[in-house]
């Protein structure tokens, strides 16, 4: 049965409450990315956080989304995240990885279970295992030949491999990790 913990801010950041179960892994809260986060959007779904971003969406949009959908707002705003209370955590930072940093805090209080890779960076939606046979003219001649391992986006159709960039983003992967864990040692 999960515990709650007090609403104390975290480096701003207020969590929602019934988050952490007794040092258990929970899955993450859902997030939705204002305006000016889409690389942060791309971050998250990378270590597996499932992130809508809204480019465009009004400030009343984005509110009755939020209060309706059970869905974190991740924004600049201090007004928008003032009115959310809660609800929406204060991205800070002058590049993507520092607003990774204004988050991790909150990341790690509520200690959610990670699953790297596992969503298409485009549109957040699931990878699922895809044969050479079935993504055809999605991926180049040389690719297929190579026989890489390839995943293809449940909603937006794209197919992804391990192609040259692929160190590169599991290195990323592994300093957001490691960020996050060190936000729950000092926690301890």
């Amino acid at each position: 049965m999960c515990g709650s913990f007090p609403l104390t801010p975290v480096q701003q950041n207020p969590v929602i409450p019934s988050r952490v179960c007794h040092g258990e892994a929970l899955d993450c809260p859902r997030f939705v990315a204002d305006s000016m986060l889409g690389s942060l959007a791309r971050k998250l779904r990378m270590l597996g956080i499932d992130t809508l971003f809204l480019k465009d969406a009004p400030d009343s949009e984005l509110k009755f989304l939020i209060r309706s959908g059970g869905s974190i707002l991740l924004s600049r705003d201090r007004g928008l995240v003032k009115a959310l209370g809660n609800l929406a955590w204060q991205v800070t930072g002058a590049n993507v990885r520092e607003e990774f940093l204004s988050i991790a805090p909150s990341l790690a209080a509520v200690n959610c279970r990670l699953s790297p890779m596992s969503l298409c960076l485009d549109c957040g939606g699931k990878l699922i295992p895809v044969s050479r046979a079935s993504a055809g003219s999605k991926v180049p001649p040389y690719i297929l030949e190579r026989g890489l391992v390839l995943s293809g986006c449940s909603e937006c159709g794209k197919v992804f491999w391990h192609g040259t960039h692929w160190k590169r983003m599991e290195k990323e992967i592994r300093w957001m990790e490691e960020e996050i864990e060190k936000e729950r040692r000092r926690d301890d």
